[in-house]
């Protein structure tokens, strides 16, 4: 029996397409299409607070997520959780068992972590496989923070709901890239369903109805919960890896992005509603959101050698498909737009684009790119997140991003780096967060047969609710960086958290 994390490599409809698309880039890095970038970039964003994060000696890369409230950020990796305050204090740790009400034994993968306005409390979701028995049992396990200021693992009620992933197949089927978002009634799952041996069965959307105020825990029956099975595209092909769009702005409609497998012009937009004959959700087909053409990005690669004295090996880009979301007000348009971003092939083999979206059009209202036009920089794991900040009834802010991201090349281990775009203004050039002092190398690496080594699924940004009273407003990121390898087999990998605000010209933020 495969378990989810013994693949190796990440998880797609078609793997031999995969695989040959991968193959195609990464012949063509070097010789990619230069872009065309504003002759004069805008003013660089300024870290406010930054330190390490956790991490665990157990896997060979993170899935690293956080959010942040009030005054808590909370972060979650692969097995770990940690509670900090803003100034970057380490309040609490502990396993993910703690936190979820896993059992030990269990297999659990793929977290997720937001902050919800709305509700004032944070939520979390991972995939959950309750075989510590023998028998497989895969679902979701997820919760939220009894108050908006949790303190440590017993602050958060803990729930685990199968969503059918046993299924019709013998061996079961689970759920692959789970992504958290929120509407104002719902949690929505976007996830991507497998068998157990490794075929794509489908895209999925799961809901479940959010909890009413209180600081005590519901019974479970007490939540409403579903889901939609089989996503497709907007010329009706099967769908891959939904993304729930996290809502800042409170309302009851909510959208779902996804792109195209294994590249494509378009992106497809649905629409979430509020029933209120059955209070359940009412999904929409995919609107088709016309975008430049994208494809698999090229795999990155290090500075340095292996022990053995062979270059370090590339590090995965991933498929191109997207990773995190946001739905929130802009001022300067006048309604919510929906933030995202993914890695795909351009400038030296792998840059990131973002998109600012007008959901109910839908249509792209701004877009950009980080690239390189010297073809030497390639970057990857980007995610991006808009300075809008609701706390209450107030409201400030929205018309800025912060995207955060990995970059590397065959001179420069990885590093962590940022930029920033402030209203209609130019984005910034990239501004340096982490660097690591050497190569990643560790046994998965070597293990998926191509020579390229996991860098986990995603990184995380969020907008801060309470930044203070400058210009813009402030967002809280999270990524990977990693330690210099003691040998070609341990685990390398570390996360670093920070938090970072747009400059406006004239100095004032």
């Amino acid at each position: 029996m495969v378990r989810a994390d013994e693949f190796g490599y990440e998880l797609v409809p078609d793997r031999a397409a995969y695989v040959a698309a991968k193959a195609d880039a990464n012949r063509a890095a070097g010789h990619g299409r230069p872009a065309t970038l504003p002759t004069v970039p805008g003013l660089s964003p300024t870290i406010v607070t930054s330190f390490e994060g956790i991490y665990d000696s157990i896997h060979s890369n993170p899935d690293s997520t956080s959010a942040i409230g009030p005054d808590r950020l909370v972060e979650f990796v692969n097995t770990r959780f940690g509670i900090f305050d803003r100034e970057g204090t380490l309040l609490a740790d502990g396993s993910a068992e703690e936190l979820t009400g896993a059992t030990d034994g269990d297999f659990i993968s793929d977290p997720q972590l937001l902050w919800d306005p709305s509700s004032r409390r944070f939520y979390y979701t991972i995939y959950e496989n309750r075989n510590h028995t023998g028998v497989l049992d895969p679902g979701i396990a997820w919760g939220f923070s009894t108050a908006e200021s949790p303190n440590a693992a017993s602050d958060f009620c803990k729930y685990f709901t199968r969503f059918d992933y046993g299924g019709a197949f013998p061996d079961g089927t689970f759920s692959d890239f789970p992504q958290l978002g929120t509407t104002q009634h719902f949690l929505l799952i976007g996830a991507n369903r497998f068998t157990f041996g490794g075929a794509f069965l489908g895209a999925d959307l799961a809901w479940i109805s959010k909890p009413l105020p209180g600081d005590t825990c519901p019974e479970p029956n007490s939540f409403r919960t579903g889901i939609f099975e089989r996503l497709e595209n907007a010329d009706g092909s099967a769908a891959f890896t939904p993304i729930p769009a996290r809502q800042v702005d409170a309302g009851s409609i909510g959208w779902v992005i996804s792109a195209l497998f294994p590249g494509g012009d378009y992106l497809n937009v649905y629409t979430v509603q509020f029933d209120p004959t059955t209070e359940s959700p009412l999904l929409s087909i995919a609107a088709r959101l016309d975008v430049p053409s994208y494809s698999v990005p090229a795999d990155a690669p290090q500075a340095g050698t292996t022990l053995s004295g062979e270059p370090a090996p590339l590090l995965d880009t991933l498929s191109g498909k997207l990773t995190q979301a946001y739905a929130a007000v802009d001022p300067r348009v006048g309604h919510v737009v929906v933030w995202t971003a993914h890695a795909v092939f351009g400038g030296a083999g792998s840059e990131v684009r973002w998109y600012e979206i007008d959901p109910s059009e839908p249509r792209v209202e701004q877009s950009g790119i980080v690239t390189d036009t010297a073809l030497h920089t390639f970057f990857f794991f980007g995610t991006i997140a808009p300075d809008r900040a609701v706390d209450g009834n107030n409201a400030r802010f929205g018309s800025n991003m912060v995207l955060g991201f990995n970059q590397s090349s065959t001179t420069a281990d990885v590093q962590i780096a940022m930029v920033s775009k402030v209203e209609a203004a130019s984005q910034s050039a990239p501004v340096l967060v982490k660097t690591s002092p050497g190569p990643n190398v560790d046994a998965y690496c070597f293990s998926s047969g191509r020579g390229a080594c996991r860098w986990g699924d995603y990184s995380s940004a969020g907008p801060d609710p309470t930044p203070g009273t400058h210009g813009t407003g402030r967002v809280w990121l999270t990524n990977e960086w990693n330690v210099a390898s003691t040998d070609d087999n341990a685990v390398d990998w570390r996360t670093w958290n920070w938090a970072a605000e747009p400059r406006r010209a004239g100095g004032t933020k």
